[in-house]
């Protein structure tokens, strides 16, 4: 639920997930963006949480995305990487499917650890475990 004075910004790169959201969705204080996560077209510092969900594994680029989210989120802002499956379930998910995601996948927890202290993150939450993964992080420093 957001509070009366929140603002929701709905990001997704494809215009027919905007448009089916929008269509579902009229409360005024939803902000639909059709966007590639790099290039977010938020000011600096505008969020207090971003909140990845069933998504981090499909971009291509994830420490230009995780910079990107950086630069939005407010000092000590957090963000939080969730799936409904394992990293190892949704990894064989992903490899026994569509060519087209066959390579998106979600890092092994070192390397994701080290993808986010490299970015700027703080982790303060990681859970891997099977039917859910979380990772919460806060940003951490100023802008690189």
């Amino acid at each position: 639920m957001i509070s009366s004075n929140g603002v929701l910004y709905e990001l997704d790169y494809a215009e027919k997930m905007i448009a089916e959201n929008r269509r579902l969705n009229h409360d005024k204080r939803i902000h639909f963006v059709v966007s590639d996560i790099i290039d977010l077209p938020l000011p600096p510092q505008t969020c207090d949480v971003i909140i990845c969900f069933s998504c981090f594994p499909h971009f291509p680029e994830k420490e230009k995305a995780l910079r990107a989210m950086k630069k939005v989120l407010k000092e000590k802002g957090w963000i939080a990487v969730a799936h409904f499956n394992s990293s190892e379930e949704l990894n064989n998910h992903h490899r026994k499917s569509n060519p087209a995601v066959r390579n998106d996948t979600l890092p092994s927890e070192n390397a994701v650890k080290q993808l986010f202290s490299s970015s700027g993150f703080m982790i303060d939450t990681f859970i891997d475990e099977p039917g859910f993964y979380l990772l919460l992080a806060q940003r951490s420093g100023l802008c690189k």
